[in-house]
């Protein structure tokens, strides 16, 4: 497996992108550590994860915060990075609860109302959770020993404007 004895701590793990990293990373052999808003959804998770065998316990500042775990912590072997997804098909935005709420009050359905701010970037589509937490499976594998304090967009090219 590409994380074996690499421990990750997921942030947002309880749904949408989180919960594909935290998932994604189990599967590969990794430790994980999930923090999610609610309880219910740390436990969802938290159950998926052990079920895959890995431990689960329960924007601009955290560019910062990287960038200085990545100096404090490489000398150690320790890499940090910051994934900054863009429009992504999962939870809140695909959601008739979520972002459907929003879609109803301009009489769209979600479909509908997610195609139009994608159009801008390259892909001309939203970005799936799982194409995130390929990225995230790199940046924990040891192919990417020397990245590290790196930021890096997943938004199907939506900020190259």
């Amino acid at each position: 497996m590409r994380l074996d004895d690499k421990i990750a701590l997921i942030t947002g793990g309880g749904k949408g992108i989180g919960r594909a990293i935290a998932l994604a990373y189990a599967r590969e052999g990794a430790d994980v550590a999930i923090c999610a808003r609610t309880t219910a959804d740390l436990r969802n998770v938290a159950a998926k994860v052990e079920k895959l065998g890995a431990y689960a316990a329960a924007k601009h500042g955290v560019v910062g915060f990287s960038r200085t775990l990545a100096l404090e912590c490489g000398e150690y072997g320790i890499t940090c990075n910051v994934i900054c997804p863009g429009p992504t098909r999962a939870g809140w935005s695909i959601s008739p609860t979520g972002i459907g709420k929003i879609a109803e009050r301009f009489g769209m359905d979600v479909e509908t109302f997610n195609a139009r701010p994608v159009q801008g970037g390259a892909i001309k589509r939203m970005v799936e959770a799982e194409e995130v937490a390929e990225l995230a499976v790199y940046f924990a594998s040891d192919l990417s020993a020397a990245t590290t304090g790196q930021s890096v967009s997943v938004c199907g090219g939506l900020n190259m404007h």
